[in-house]
């Protein structure tokens, strides 16, 4: 790997050389423009309706020699002296096409030089760092890029990074996003700001900075591959977008713009609004992050699907590998069946189900987890909040706490109970059947034998000592697991704190 190498190239001669398969739009390059198109005062407008940038800033312009990108740092040059803006090129050479990786990067030393902009190169084999970090050769490429322009600029101390996006990239990326199925992020495009990039031409078409490129006798090389049928893009660019404007619309690319638009501005206020339930849906450890159920079930499905991405961005920093179906399956970790759950996720992450709530882990261990079978006399204790495991481990009981108001979408069921914490206390125990249980059936208030009740309830006798019986510290029975809870546990109307104690089949 190549380090950094700044060039400042002054030709008294103004008109570059140019590599093979450099293209001139027009005749000798002058570095003077005189010509006032509307692409940029469309750039000029961008910049500032958009506060990109502010007059002193120190831009970095992405230069891969394409005429996009190329046209983008003549503009920067143009505006240079009357925003007072420092500028730098970079330009990442990843070694993928051979030869003319080699070329494209003289062609940018020397475009920079006749603009006399300090230019930052880098080479990076990116298809042997994909080898070692296992990822896709586009993610891989996408994560040295950005490295890059971090380490350009804090070696240059500018505010900004300028990219070449287009308006055509936006509807390609729309295009492609709704073909392999995305949310509004994904239908919304790539913003115009995000951070310290930029993006000037996201709403200058091609065509037009084909025009400008021409007028203005601006060099760039092709690049090959942008034509090949490999790529999905390039099959979007060259057939798609032509069919449907020949045979749908001619205006599509400005209504998938202006759609974009709308759906970027409802994506933006919905996120604003998960940010602010966040922190209290969402509760952070030091690998994990617990989704508190009664909270979180009562928020809108689409509010749950927003809260989950963004827990699972809060735990990886990456959004680009978590999909719907991940998403899914993490809701379906809050049904009420009773049934231990876990899936797992991208970047090592695991979802399972702890009583009424979801944890999100990298560091996947069910907490006090004890998986020792009682004997007959055997007990096992329960903390609360906390997770036991019984029977040789295949049930699991979990204990949580809610407020009454958390616990109105969490309804009793044969696997879940909820009990007044203030009778129960944090202390309770696990075990089966005894001679002699006696306990307060829900609905009565005498204590009534267990052996009656396993009669009057027509279990059969081989079944008896296999039910679970919760008990507080002290021995009282709370709960017959499956069957009844103690009436003298039940949450009343002066209940001020619930305890939620749910059975899972392992």
């Amino acid at each position: 790997m190549q380090m950094f190498q700044s060039l400042m190239r002054f030709p008294s001669k103004v008109t570059p050389t140019l590599p093979p398969g450099a293209c001139l739009a027009g005749a000798d390059f002058t570095g003077s423009f005189g010509y006032m198109p509307s692409l940029l005062k469309q750039f000029k407008a961008a910049l500032k309706t958009k506060s990109m940038i502010a007059p002193g800033d120190g831009v970095l312009v992405a230069v891969s020699g394409g005429m996009d990108s190329s046209t983008l740092l003549h503009l920067f040059k143009e505006i240079q002296r009357e925003w007072e803006l420092s500028l730098h090129a970079v330009h990442l050479n990843h070694q993928m096409r051979g030869n003319e990786s080699n070329l494209d990067a003289e062609f940018v030393r020397d475009l920079c030089g006749t603009l006399k902009i300090p230019c930052l190169l880098k080479e990076v084999n990116v298809k042997e760092t994909q080898k070692k970090s296992g990822t896709s050769f586009q993610e891989t490429a996408r994560r040295v890029r950005y490295q890059f322009f971090e380490e350009a600029r804090a070696q240059t101390g500018s505010d900004k990074v300028a990219l070449g996006h287009h308006a055509d990239d936006q509807v390609e990326t729309v295009l492609l996003n709704l073909l392999r199925g995305s949310g509004l992020k994904g239908l919304s495009g790539t913003p115009q700001v995000r951070g310290p990039y930029i993006r000037p031409l996201a709403h200058c078409f091609r065509e037009e900075i084909e025009s400008y490129a021409h007028k203005n006798k601006i060099p760039f090389r092709e690049d090959p591959s942008n034509s090949s049928s490999v790529y999905k893009r390039n099959r979007v660019r060259r057939d798609l977008v032509p069919f449907m404007q020949k045979n749908f619309n001619e205006n599509l690319k400005s209504n998938i713009l202006e759609t974009a638009q709308i759906i970027r501005d409802d994506d933006e206020y919905l996120q604003g609004v998960v940010e602010e339930m966040f922190p209290a849906t969402i509760q952070k450890g030091d690998q994990s992050l617990t989704v508190l159920g009664a909270e979180f079930l009562a928020r809108p499905l689409a509010l749950q699907r927003r809260l989950l991405r963004r827990a699972f961005y809060e735990l990886t920093g990456s959004l680009r590998t978590i999909s719907y179906k991940h998403i899914e399956s993490v809701l379906g970790l809050f049904k009420n069946d009773g049934r231990f759950r876990r899936v797992s996720l991208p970047h090592g992450v695991t979802a399972w189900s702890r009583g009424v709530d979801v944890v999100l882990d990298r560091d996947y261990k069910i907490p006090e987890l004890n998986l020792k079978t009682p004997s007959p006399e055997g007990i096992v204790e329960l903390k609360v909040p906390g997770a036991v495991g019984v029977a040789a481990g295949q049930l699991q009981f979990t204990a949580g706490l809610a407020t009454p108001d958390e616990a109105k979408n969490l309804i009793p069921t044969s696997t879940r109970a909820h009990f007044d914490f203030d009778q129960t206390g944090p202390d309770l125990r696990v075990r089966f059947f005894q001679p002699g249980d006696r306990f307060v059936p829900l609905g009565m208030s005498g204590r009534k034998k267990l052996k009656s009740f396993f009669i009057d309830e027509k279990i059969p006798r081989e079944l008896r000592a296999k039910i679970p019986i919760l008990t507080i510290a002290g021995g009282d029975i709370i709960w017959v697991y499956g069957k009844r809870i103690s009436n003298l546990y039940k949450v009343s109307p002066g209940t001020r704190k619930i305890l939620i104690i749910e059975g899972a089949a392992l």
